[in-house]
């Protein structure tokens, strides 16, 4: 079996993500073999080598130098380079809503499944009835009927949260930090030797 050398920069906050992602996106794509040509036949190994602080076409120049001078590193593993940053987010959490709606709830009976599936009854006697019919059906006889709190009404939600994220070309400084973060979003070049 061969192997043939990839290079390819993704943006992204961290190269083990990113890096996880792109190769399952791979797999999908061309198959889980173990030799299917693509970056996802190799392990991210080691940190990701810095280029740069703030990316720019020279980074990615330098980076692509790295690349051929370290003849794409190894079969079956995948290197990095961080070519710096390319834009950093602003990602915020604020609470969207709160509930006002008080949860209501009835017992009911519930007939339940093997595989945790259930069906509701508000009297024990069809529910009692309906599991024997399952199991003279399925041969099943681990079919059994619990009694559970089911909400009516309301919601048990008591509060919502949405994040918002703002894109900026350089460090932002809000002045309050609080459930705010900074996301610094990297172009990493990812190289190596696929197994095919």
């Amino acid at each position: 079996m061969g192997a043939c050398k990839f290079c390819e920069t993704i943006e992204g906050e961290d190269a083990g993500i990113v890096f996880d992602d792109w190769a399952s996106d791979l797999r999908e794509e061309y198959g889980d073999d173990a030799y299917n040509g693509t970056a996802s036949t190799c392990e991210l190994v080691g940190k990701p080598v810095k280029i740069a602080d703030k990316y720019s076409k020279a980074s990615e120049k330098r980076g692509q130098k790295y690349v051929e001078d370290h003849d794409y590193g190894s079969k079956w593993e995948a290197r990095c380079l961080d070519l710096g940053v390319t834009k950093y987010v602003l990602r915020e959490v604020r609470r969207a809503a709160t509930h006002k709606d008080r949860p209501e709830y009835v017992w009911k009976y519930v007939v339940i499944r093997p595989d945790g599936s259930g069906k509701f009854f508000s009297c024990k006697g069809e529910a009692d009835a309906h599991a024997k019919n399952l199991i003279m059906e399925t041969g099943v006889d681990s079919i059994h009927v619990e009694r559970r709190h089911v909400l009516v009404k309301g919601t048990e939600t008591v509060t919502d949260f949405k994040v918002t994220e703002k894109t900026y070309a350089s460090r932002p400084h809000p002045k309050n930090m609080e459930g705010k973060r900074i996301v610094e979003i990297h172009k990493f070049m990812f190289y190596g030797w696929a197994a095919e």
